[in-house]
């Protein structure tokens, strides 16, 4: 099998990002570039060399929107829509994929497309400590559904030392009973807690930085272009808020040993022709 380079890689998910982003615009739907895909583009107009994915985040009312636009429509594209909402995925937020690809990343774990992310931002409760502690509620299921999402050769392959393998094995060995999906739909329920709540706040919930990923609600009512990859997105006018709550100096280039990748391979899967 061939190997697709990491360019490569960066503009297949490219390609997927404007697909999404013309269903967006045409829809009037609002969305922003978040987390490192944002730090990329406003720090190196593109993604981080070291990085290999990409994040949108739109808020709880236009996401929603979207997933029904995926689910009514019969787009022939070679693109598809993975998510809660739509049943057919455990993830809490949604993938567009490329299932002409298959991903290995990690060195370990098996995905069958390549993709996206797309988020969910909720509302936020506007006291600081209640913000903890819900944000606590959601990263114990979140911790729950990762160890559960691992294959047991990723756990026992894991660069710790041999107790911790053994009792990350017994752990996800007991977690066996447990569905995926129910964990997701814990999560899910638990970001629309404060939706009817007057709050100023909102932030990604689902499977985002914790109270840090609180934002006001007004930054996506003031939305810029920014440059990623040649061409032009929607961000937050705020992102210096925004990226700062959460990384601190985002400016700032980390030290090579936290340049953390996902360490993408991915390859075109094999066509095979029926026998004649």
């Amino acid at each position: 099998m061939k190997y697709l380079s990491s360019q490569q890689i960066k503009k297949e998910e490219q390609e997927i990002l404007d697909f999404v982003v013309k269903i967006l615009d045409e829809n009037n739907l609002k969305y922003s570039l978040c987390g490192g895909t944002l730090i990329g583009a406003i720090r190196h107009k593109g993604f981080i060399p070291w990085d290999d994915d990409i994040d949108i985040m739109l808020p709880r009312e236009d996401y929603n929107k979207l997933m029904e636009i995926f689910r009514d429509s019969t787009l022939e594209t070679k693109f598809e829509a993975l998510s809660y909402e739509l049943g057919n995925s455990s993830y809490p937020f949604c993938k567009v994929c490329n299932s002409e690809y298959v991903v290995k990343y990690d060195g370990y774990i098996e995905e069958e497309c390549l993709w996206i992310d797309i988020f969910p931002a909720d509302s936020f409760p506007i006291d600081d400590k209640e913000a903890i502690r819900w944000c606590k509620k959601g990263r114990f299921y979140r911790q729950i559904y990762a160890t559960k999402n691992q294959k047991n050769k990723y756990i026992l392959i894991a660069k710790n030392g041999i107790i911790k393998k053994i009792v990350k094995f017994l752990v996800k060995f007991f977690m066996m009973p447990i569905n995926k999906r129910s964990l997701t739909g814990k999560i899910v329920k638990l970001s629309h807690k404060y939706e009817n709540v007057n709050s100023p706040y909102i932030g990604v919930y689902v499977w985002g930085y914790g109270p840090n990923e609180r934002m006001k609600k007004e930054y996506f009512e003031n939305l810029i272009n920014v440059e990623f990859e040649g061409k032009n997105y929607k961000a937050f006018a705020d992102y210096d808020k925004y990226l700062t709550a959460i990384y601190g100096d985002y400016m700032k280039l980390p030290p090579e040993e936290k340049r953390n990748t996902h360490k993408f391979k991915a390859y075109k899967k094999e066509i095979r022709k029926r026998d004649e």
